[in-house]
């Protein structure tokens, strides 16, 4: 009964957090433009140490 119960507090904090986490990104104009800078960086990273050239350092996105 105690592993149900934890299993359900667990499961009820996940969602909590996740809705609050949902909410803050949606409150967050500029969210959306810093993910998409932040995965063309990373993927400009993942190629060059395929290619074994000087990683990108993180830059501003443009307004």
């Amino acid at each position: 009964m105690k592993a149900v119960l934890s299993f359900l507090a667990m499961g009820i904090l996940a969602w909590v957090l996740w809705r609050l986490l949902a909410r803050q990104e949606e409150a967050d104009p500029d969210f959306q433009k810093r993910l998409r800078a932040d995965e063309r960086r990373a993927r400009a990273n993942r190629e060059a140490s395929a290619r074994q050239l000087p990683p990108q350092e993180p830059r501003q996105p443009k307004s």
